[in-house]
């Protein structure tokens, strides 16, 4: 079962918060230029932008995914 839908690609996975069963992941959702930063539980609810502008994100997130 996919965890997201949609007319887009995820297109990096940046980490995954075990303890709170949450993906954060880079997509092209809303404009396929742009890379956008989102979370999303793994049951696909909860889905968040956690980027705030539009464009080419590059994301360092630290190893239990509380910082980025």
């Amino acid at each position: 079962t996919p965890i997201t839908q949609g007319d887009w690609e995820a297109t990096q996975l940046i980490g995954f918060d075990e303890k709170a069963n949450v993906l954060f992941y880079l997509s092209t959702e809303g404009n396929y230029q742009n890379r956008s930063f989102y979370s999303i539980r793994i049951d696909g609810t909860k889905k968040t932008k956690l980027s705030k502008e539009d464009g080419t994100h590059q994301v360092n997130m630290s190893p239990d995914c509380q910082f980025y």
